[in-house]
C-alpha cells in the first residue's frame, strides 16, 4: 500500500481533486439547485466562443451527464460534499474485484487470481489519483460488461434474459459516462452473435436487445450531436486513409522551454505485462485456430476485445491530437492483464515460475505506480487548499474577462463563472506567466482583461496552459506581478489582481 501512502502525504487530500472536476461540479450544482440539468441553449454557456473554447468540457458533461448525476445522487443521499468522491473513493477495489472474477474463470488457484486482480487494479493509471476517485469506476462497468458477455457466450441459447438486460444497462451507463469506453463494449456486443455462431452455439432471441441498444447509441453520437467526437472521428478516418499515424509516445510533448517533458513512468509496467500478455494472447490464438480444441468463452472475448481496441487505438493515433495518441495504451491494459492471466494459468502448477512471475509483476507495476504518484507533474493535475474559497468568491465578485491557467481557473468555472480565459498559444502562456512585467502588462491590455488570477502553485508546482503541463513560473516574476498590480483578493494561496480597463 506504499503508493497510496505516498499520494496521501504528497497531496492536500482534504481539498485535492482531479483538475477537470470543474465540469462535473458545475453540472452537479445545477442538479442540486434546480433538480435538473439546464439545457445548453438556455444556460450561460450559450453564445460565447470564450466559454466553448476554455470550458467546453462542461457542455460535454451536460450531454453525457451520468457521472454528474451519480455524484449528485450520492451527495443527496449521504449529505456529503460531492468533492469527497474525488478524494477518497476507492475505485480501484471495484476494478480489483472485476479482474478477480475474470481470473477465476481462467486460473484455478484462487490466491493467484486475487493477486493478478490486485495488479490489474493498479496498472497503469495516469495520473494515479484516478485509483482514489470515482472517475475510474467506468473501468468497473467495462469489466462487468465483459464478465456478462463471457456468461452469455458460455451459456449460448440457455443464457438468462437478465444477462441481456444487464449488458444493455451497462452500455447505456458507459455511453453517458464516456463514449470511447462504450464503443469498446458496443463493438463486442455487435459481434456477439457472430462469436456465438463460431462457437457452434445458437444465440437466444434476447441477444437482439443489446445489439439494438448498441446500434442506437452509435447513432446517438450524430443525433445529440457530440461535435468533438464527430470531429475527431472524421479527422481520424481521413488520416487513417492516408496512413497518417502518430506515435503513442508523442502525447504531452512540446518544444517550448517551459513545458515538462514526459517521464513515461507508466511504461515501466510493460516490462512484465507486455511479454506475459503477448504469450497469453498467443495461447488464446492457438486455441482459436485449433480444429480439435475450441477456445473458452474468455479466450474468444479477449481476442475480439483486443481487435476492437486496436481499431479504436488506430483512430486515436490518427487524430493528430497529442492528448489523444497516448490513450490507446491505457485502453489496452485490461486485455493485456487478461493475457497475463492465460500465461499464469499455464505455469500455475510450477511454484517457482509463479513466484518469479508475481515478483516481476509486482515490482514493475508497483514501481511504475509509485514513480507516477511522486512525479512533479501529478500536482498540476489537482487543485488544493484555498480552491473552494476562490471559487465561491470569484463566482460572486468577478466581472469581465479574467486571465489565468486551467488549474487555477477551474475552481471558479466549477462554481459557475466561465469568463476565465487561459492561453491556448505559447505566446500567451509566456507573456502571462514567464515574461518581464512590461510584456505581462501589455498582454493583459491586449486581451482587454479586467483581472488576473494567480495561485502559489504556479511557482511551486507548475501550471496547466496551452493544453500542456508547464514548469513553475519564476517566483520573482510572480512576486513582481503581485507588487506592481492592484491586489484585490488573497486567501494566502490564490491572488486576484484587478486592472481598471
Amino acid at each position: 500500500m506504499l503508493p497510496f501512502v505516498s499520494i496521501t502525504i504528497g497531496l492536500e487530500t482534504g481539498f485535492y481533486r482531479d483538475v477537470f472536476f470543474y465540469a462535473d461540479e458545475y453540472v452537479v450544482a445545477e442538479i442540486l439547485q434546480n433538480g435538473h440539468i439546464t439545457p445548453e441553449h438556455v444556460s450561460q454557456l450559450a453564445g460565447s466562443d470564450l466559454k466553448q473554447e476554455n470550458w467546453g468540457k462542461i457542455i460535454s458533461r451536460k450531454n453525457l451527464p451520468i457521472l454528474s448525476i451519480l455524484i449528485a445522487e450520492y451527495s443527496l443521499i449521504t449529505g456529503i460534499s460531492p468533492n469527497i468522491f474525488y478524494i477518497t473513493f476507492p475505485a480501484f477495489l471495484g476494478v480489483w474485484f472485476g479482474f478477480f472474477i475474470i481470473a477465476r474463470r481462467i486460473i484455478s488457484d484462487q490466491r493467484l487470481s486475487l493477486l493478478i486482480g490486485g495488479i490489474g487494479s493498479l496498472s497503469p493509471y495516469v495520473p494515479v489519483i484516478y485509483t482514489q476517485n470515482v472517475t475510474i469506476f467506468s473501468n468497473v462497468i467495462i469489466l462487468m460488461s465483459v464478465i456478462t458477455l463471457i456468461y452469455i457466450l458460455d451459456k449460448g441459447r440457455k443464457a438468462k434474459f437478465g444477462g441481456y438486460i444487464s449488458i444493455s444497462i451497462f452500455l447505456a451507463v458507459l455511453f453517458y459516462w464516456y463514449p470511447p469506453n462504450f464503443a469498446l463494449v458496443g463493438v463486442l456486443t455487435l459481434l456477439l452473435p457472430f462469436i456465438l455462431y463460431l462457437s457452434g452455439k445458437k444465440p437466444s432471441p434476447g441477444i437482439l436487445i443489446p445489439s439494438i441498444i448498441s446500434g442506437s447509441f452509435f447513432l446517438l453520437i450524430f443525433e445529440i450531436p457530440l461535435s468533438s467526437y464527430l470531429h475527431y472521428i472524421s479527422v481520424g478516418i481521413s488520416r487513417l486513409l492516408t496512413l497518417s499515424l502518430s506515435s503513442p509516445t508523442s502525447g504531452q510533448t512540446g518544444t517550448y522551454p517551459t513545458v515538462f517533458q514526459p517521464s513515461y513512468y507508466s511504461l515501466i509496467s510493460l516490462i512484465a505485462l507486455l511479454p506475459m500478455g503477448a504469450v497469453g494472447g498467443l495461447i488464446a490464438f492457438k486455441r482459436i485456430l485449433s480444429d480439435r480444441d475450441y477456445p473458452t468463452p474468455s479466450e474468444r472475448i479477449a481476442i475480439i476485445w483486443g481487435i476492437s481496441i486496436l481499431g479504436v487505438a488506430l483512430l486515436y493515433m490518427a487524430s493528430g491530437e497529442s492528448f489523444l495518441v497516448g490513450r490507446p495504451f491505457q485502453l489496452s491494459i485490461p486485455v493485456i492483464i487478461i493475457g497475463v492471466m492465460f500465461t499464469l494459468s499455464k505455469i500455475e502448477q510450477s511454484n517457482i515460475a509463479v513466484i518469479v512471475a508475481v515478483v516481476l509483476l509486482f515490482s514493475t507495476v508497483g514501481g511504475s505506480f509509485y514513480l507516477q504518484s511522486i512525479d512533479q507533474r501529478a500536482k498540476i493535475q489537482t487543485y488544493g487548499a484555498g480552491s473552494e474559497e476562490i471559487g465561491q468568491w470569484g463566482g460572486t465578485h468577478f466581472q469581465g474577462t479574467i486571465l489565468s491557467d486551467v488549474k487555477t481557473g477551474a475552481p471558479v468555472a466549477g462554481k459557475g463563472y466561465l469568463m476565465v480565459d487561459h492561453p491556448d498559444q505559447y505566446s500567451g502562456t509566456r507573456n502571462l506567466f514567464y515574461a518581464p512585467e512590461s510584456d505581462f502588462q501589455g498582454h493583459v491590455q491586449s486581451k482587454n482583461a479586467t483581472g488576473v488570477l494567480l495561485s502559489q502553485s504556479m511557482y511551486r508546482d507548475g501550471l496547466f496552459a496551452n493544453q500542456l503541463p508547464h514548469k513553475p513560473m519564476p517566483k520573482q516574476q510572480y512576486q513582481t506581478r503581485l507588487e506592481t498590480s492592484n491586489l484585490v483578493y488573497s486567501n494566502g494561496r490564490y491572488h486576484y489582481l484587478w486592472f481598471n480597463q
